[in-house]
């Protein structure tokens, strides 16, 4: 039995490290429906946009992370990075876009 549980756990790992960008429906108050998105890859977050509006879509923000990468002169600095994003929930090298569907 526990080799099915570590089976099916290993699954749903893999399953989750593949998955697209998280979405988040946002309230509009009767206006056209707009979403957050939240993935790795910018070109990824846009062909999630044009799935979820069919008759497409304008970008109301978006961001990606652009920090170069620091010398490790202190080894605390990216674990504390680290920790800070984790804090904030918002991953350093993670791509965010709002968009609202047209029409």
């Amino acid at each position: 039995m526990s080799s099915l549980r570590m089976t099916t756990t290993a699954l749903v790992v893999a399953l989750a490290a593949c998955s697209g960008p998280q979405v988040r429906s946002l309230a509009t108050g009767g206006a056209p429906a707009a979403y957050e998105l939240r993935g790795q890859d910018p070109e990824q977050l846009r062909a999630q946009a044009a799935r979820l509006c069919a008759q497409g879509y304008h970008v109301l923000r978006q961001s990606q992370d652009t920090r170069q990468a620091e010398p490790l002169d202190n080894a605390a600095a990216p674990w504390l990075q680290q920790a800070g994003d984790w804090i904030s929930g918002t991953p350093g090298n993670e791509a965010q876009a709002t968009v609202q569907c047209n029409g």
